[in-house]
């Protein structure tokens, strides 16, 4: 059973500046080298990477 608050992440839009906390879960081998990449435009193929460890 998933059990989901105000915490949790979902899609949207942040003004220039803006920040936004919240869960990101997943499973991953504790010894890989993790990198959270993310696409902040849906219509732009550019990608912004952030080393986890």
């Amino acid at each position: 059973m998933i059990k989901y608050d105000n915490n949790d992440l979902s899609s949207g839009t942040l003004e220039k500046g803006a920040s936004v906390t919240g869960y990101l879960i997943g499973q991953a081998n504790t010894n890989a080298k993790l990198k959270l990449q993310y696409q902040p435009n849906y219509f732009d193929n550019k990608t912004v990477d952030v080393d986890l460890n």
